[in-house]
């Protein structure tokens, strides 16, 4: 990436570099097939995902960072 580029990055919000992203990243077909018989179904892999994103959101400066969220239910009995 030439400085100008770099710059260039650098005066855009993150909305302007996801939008960005997305102009890279063009439709990414199911490729894998997931279960069994009548259950069966395709899916698109974590792999791919990470494979056709990872160069545009390196190039526009965005990281992914994975939080573990603890599910949790609340239940109440009302009279």
């Amino acid at each position: 990436m030439s400085n100008n580029d770099k710059e260039n990055v650098d005066n855009l919000n993150i909305y302007q570099r996801i939008n960005a992203v997305k102009g890279y990243v063009k439709a990414l077909g199911k490729n894998t097939k997931v279960g069994t018989g009548n259950s069966a179904y395709k899916a698109l892999t974590h792999d791919k995902v990470t494979d056709s994103l990872r160069a545009p959101m390196m190039k526009y400066g965005i990281i992914s960072h994975v939080v573990k969220v603890e599910e949790s239910t609340n239940h109440s009995e009302y009279d």
